[in-house]
């Protein structure tokens, strides 16, 4: 089941002159961040109708936020708040090989002054230009080859309806959910597409490399995809939280950038019938850029079984994502992952950048890595798939111990536990209401890495209504 209350930004009406273009363009909803259609690994559709798309986005939160930074209920850093998406945008075909996307979005905290302030590294409370690109396709007469450029949104989903663990534009930025670069895409060889690729990245340098994907011919229900990945990046961002961080919003400061990384990854998803096991790992090398070299590694697998009657999808997964327990290492290489990108968003609290992201205390000179064990039920309560109920939990360690913290423990490993559950109901084709909540219970780990110097085992919790309509 998707994740109600993230932004869904899909193809809703279309009206088409000869023919309606099934290029992608999808009104379904993503667990996790968004499945775009221009995406590495997505194909793009050759040879399709002229197609002229109007979308638009309405995405509220009526959010209620306590102990975030501390987990300290005589620390008073509650937060109540309100917060809004609006996107307007339209995709327009003047032929069957060519296509221009253009989308304008917003989004603040309700009530929030207009004034371009930035509040937790999110650009916050007005209107950008969040899709700017061109999609030509049949480039030099070749069928095979296509040709995107501009301003595009990217994810890397090895799951389809999955949000991307490694390189998400969706991710760390409110508004602007796009990257500025171009990709070509060569489906020549049956079964097989090779997309390279060069970005600019917020708040950094570029990054470039390639994708390659292989589908292999099955018969039946069986299926077996296996990506791979190889990415350079130069200028790649540092950041640190902020120990001024208050409130239930984590505030970040850029450190000086890595000089360089790369990152190397490969996936696969097998399905036998209803039951899919999938996996993803990467490694790392690279310059920090002050003599410490990198040497990161991270990945998950899991099981996910669909059960036809109940209309029930229980999975389980573990991550890992290594990390170093030398915070103020100056000589030798750092074992921690870098992976500022990603868009795993399984659970609300440790994980959700919408509402606030805490495992991203474990980033910049506090990567420790992080460790995670998660369960997952989602029940389709009745037959027209209106009314649904969701349940998550999260067991979180980190993958190196906490030390040398001049707080009230070290040598800890132990991160926390979170329990979420929602409630959604599908009022139209086009409309959705969700009610959910989160607690999560910190741990000796969390305590001394968490910004706010008071910080204890109280629990930490989330409670929000959303509403999505899209158009």
């Amino acid at each position: 089941m998707s994740r109600a209350t993230l932004p869904v930004r899909h193809l809703l009406i279309s009206a088409t002159l000869f023919g309606l273009a099934a290029d992608g363009w999808s009104a379904e909803p993503v667990q996790g961040g968004d499945q775009r259609e221009f995406g590495p690994g997505k194909a793009m559709g050759l040879g399709q109708g002229r197609t002229v798309v109007i979308r638009g986005l309405l995405d509220l939160d009526v959010v209620n936020q306590g102990q975030y930074t501390s987990g300290n209920r005589n620390v008073s850093d509650h937060r109540g708040a309100g917060l809004g998406r609006a996107e307007l945008g339209a995709k327009i075909k003047p032929d069957e090989t060519s296509a221009v996307v253009i989308s304008m979005a917003w989004q603040s905290e309700l009530g929030q002054t207009p004034d371009g302030t930035t509040n937790n590294s999110r650009d916050t409370g007005y209107a950008v230009m969040n899709e700017a690109y061109v999609d030509l396709r049949d480039v030099l007469g070749f069928e095979s080859f296509g040709i995107k450029g501009g301003r595009m949104p990217v994810t890397w989903n090895l799951r389809p309806h999955h949000g991307a663990w490694l390189y998400d534009s969706t991710a760390n930025h409110a508004i602007v959910t796009s990257w500025d670069g171009g990709q070509v895409s060569f489906t020549g060889i049956p079964g097989y597409q090779i997309n390279p690729f060069i970005y600019a990245m917020p708040n950094s340098g570029t990054m470039f490399g390639a994708e390659a994907n292989w589908t292999p011919p099955l018969a039946g229900s069986n299926r077996v995809y296996i990506t791979g990945l190889a990415s350079w990046e130069e200028s790649a961002p540092y950041e640190n939280v902020d120990p001024a961080s208050s409130g239930s919003l984590l505030n970040f400061t850029l450190g000086a950038p890595y000089q360089k990384v790369a990152t190397y990854n490969l996936g696969a998803t097998v399905s036998f019938g209803q039951v899919e096991v999938f996996m993803e790992g990467a490694i790392q090398n690279g310059d920090r850029g002050d003599g410490v070299g990198l040497e990161g590694y991270g990945g998950y697998t899991g099981i996910e079984w669909k059960i036809p009657s109940p209309n029930l999808t229980l999975s389980g997964q573990y991550d890992h994502r290594s990390g170093d327990d030398n915070p103020g290492r100056t000589t030798g290489n750092t074992k921690a992952f870098v992976n500022p990108w990603e868009s795993t968003r399984d659970l609300y609290i440790v994980e959700d950048e919408k509402y606030g992201e805490l495992s991203r205390i474990l980033s910049g000179d506090q990567n420790y890595g992080m460790k995670a064990f998660k369960l997952r039920g989602n029940w389709i309560m009745d037959a027209r798939s209106q009314f649904g109920l969701d349940l998550a939990y999260g067991f979180f360690r980190t993958a190196a111990s906490v030390q040398n913290i001049a707080r009230t423990v070290t040598n800890s490993n132990d991160f926390g536990q979170e329990f979420d559950l929602t409630f959604s109901y599908l009022y139209n084709y086009n409309s959705k209401l969700s009610l959910l909540g989160g607690m999560f219970m910190p741990k000796e780990a969390y305590v001394a890495t968490a910004p706010n110097p008071a910080a204890s085992e109280d629990f930490i919790y989330l409670m929000a209504g959303n509403v999505t309509v899209t158009f």
